[in-house]
């Protein structure tokens, strides 16, 4: 996408470190925590890498990690991200993925799916994935939780000022609409976090506890992400 090469020089910059590092210890915790499959020697893509974090931490946990995104600048700044570790590192795109059938055990996608303009896109993803997905392997799927009441104005009057991401033409995917597609099984939807994230580091910290209280109520339904987990079948 030329949007995220043009401002892939800041990417990194829009949201503050701290924020950073606690969100991608805690979504690749939530992929450790639901993966059923055992041993680091495990294969996975991260679908839609862009500077590369989380595909850092996960390799920095022994798994084999490819990371592929569109944006040709993206891909280098995750370059410079990852020159500590064996990551392969590649620009293409998530709807003709250049994999073969059944290489992976688990692939994931960070507030990747909903950049893609249609329905139709988003499904064609889903085919691309089920296809490269071993058998009985992980799809796990990380996006903004549009269930929140505050989600519209947040997006709408908050993050626009302080962010470049997301420009309003966003394909958002609601939780409370996944179910089964194909052969890959909707296992379990986690929620998680409250914290905006503009918090500063002052208070970001105290207001930890709090959130991970909200998070073991129904309130979590209301969170500001989730991961939904899905398991690739044997075809019926």
């Amino acid at each position: 996408m030329k949007r995220f090469d043009s401002i892939a020089h800041v990417y990194d910059s829009q949201i503050p470190d701290h924020i950073r590092v606690y969100l991608v210890r805690r979504k690749t915790g939530f992929i450790l925590r639901r993966m059923e499959l055992k041993g680091s020697k495990l294969s996975g893509l991260d679908l839609g890498c862009g500077t590369g974090w989380h595909l850092k931490g996960l390799a920095q946990q022994g798994f084999k990690i490819v990371g592929l995104d569109s944006s040709k600048e993206q891909v280098a700044k995750a370059k410079e991200n990852n020159q500590d570790n064996n990551s392969n590192l590649l620009v293409g795109d998530s709807l003709n993925c250049p994999f073969a059938d059944n290489q992976f055990d688990f692939v994931y996608s960070i507030n990747m799916m909903h950049h893609l303009k249609t329905k139709e896109d988003q499904f064609k993803m889903w085919i691309e994935i089920r296809r490269i997905l071993k058998p009985n392997g992980y799809f796990f799927l990380h996006e903004i939780n549009t269930t929140n009441p505050l989600f519209e104005f947040y997006m709408d009057k908050v993050f626009p000022v302080i962010n470049q991401i997301d420009d309003g033409t966003e394909e958002w995917i609601k939780p409370e609409k996944l179910a089964d597609i194909g052969n890959l099984r909707l296992v379990s939807i986690d929620y998680f976090t409250f914290l905006p994230n503009f918090t500063p580091r002052i208070c970001f910290w105290a207001f930890k506890s709090v959130e991970r209280i909200l998070e073991k109520t129904p309130l979590k339904k209301f969170s500001a992400h989730y991961m939904a987990t899905f398991r690739k079948c044997l075809e019926l």
